[in-house]
């Protein structure tokens, strides 16, 4: 009888430590398609083809607020239908004086809200033109490239007209921040951006990591100054900590830089 069990137990003993190996090993990995996505591909469709679930987290910003209050902030009430910051903060209106935000500021919406809240801003608001896309539209690279001054003097309704009807409400894009080979981080607003870092001595090329999880959204994070002539007409954008040195942004330095009639051609 003990030799019987002891017989059973040499079979069963090696088979079930094969099916328990069998359970703990790892499955034979699916063959996935890899997807393409052409340098300048701007529409996040074809993106999320590759990404797809990047792709659905950048759609839920199109998440309903009904423009009130974000829910991420207490005293959320979603069923106010605007929330105006200069009426529940009434001496921001004169801290804004003359800025934009003096005229109207309102909670923002998510990030697929960019330019549709500007169709619905205060007119007075985009008197400074095209330049007010910059930081609202994965199109503004190409369009500064292609139009030069232009795309800054032109109205800004004349600017937004040349952007494909399909996507010409499209807010910020996968394209802003990404390489569309790796999804590695970029930093895509040469003309802004890469500028003011060069100006202040530190090179956009060189980059950390690190450095760049935060000046990818410093793209479009940022206060920013327009630059006029004498037609009162925009001919550029710059960044008023540009007067600074990296590691050394001085509030003095900024207000300089404002104040200053060339900020922009230096």
């Amino acid at each position: 009888m003990g030799k019987k069990i002891i017989f059973v137990l040499g079979i069963l003993l090696p088979a079930s430590m094969l099916l328990i190996w069998q359970g703990f090993s790892p499955r034979k990995a699916e063959s996935l398609e890899r997807v393409l996505i052409a340098d300048g591909t701007i529409d996040p469709a074809f993106w999320g083809k590759a990404y797809p679930v990047q792709y659905e987290l950048w759609k839920k910003t199109e998440e309903p607020t009904e423009k009130g209050m974000s829910k991420y902030k207490k005293g959320f009430d979603a069923d106010r239908i605007t929330y105006d910051k200069l009426a529940e903060f009434p001496y921001m209106e004169l801290l804004f004086n003359g800025w934009g935000f003096g005229v109207e500021y309102n909670e923002p919406r998510g990030h697929a809200y960019m330019v549709r809240d500007q169709l619905e801003v205060d007119p007075s608001r985009l008197k400074s033109g095209g330049v007010c896309l910059t930081c609202k539209t994965p199109y503004a690279v190409q369009l500064q490239k292609e139009m030069g001054v232009d795309y800054y003097r032109l109205p800004y309704k004349e600017v937004l007209a040349r952007i494909p009807e399909a996507q010409r409400t499209l807010g910020v894009a996968c394209i802003d921040c990404h390489n569309s080979s790796d999804m590695s981080l970029r930093i895509s607003r040469d003309f802004t951006l890469g500028q003011a870092l060069r100006v202040i001595g530190k090179d956009p090329a060189r980059l950390t990591h690190e450095e760049m999880r935060s000046l990818v959204c410093a793209q479009c994070h940022v206060t920013y100054c327009i630059p006029k002539d004498k037609e009162m007409k925009s001919f550029g954008v710059f960044f008023p900590w540009q007067g600074s040195k990296w590691g050394n942004i001085t509030i003095e330095n900024i207000i300089n830089k404002i104040r200053s009639d060339t900020a922009y051609l230096e």
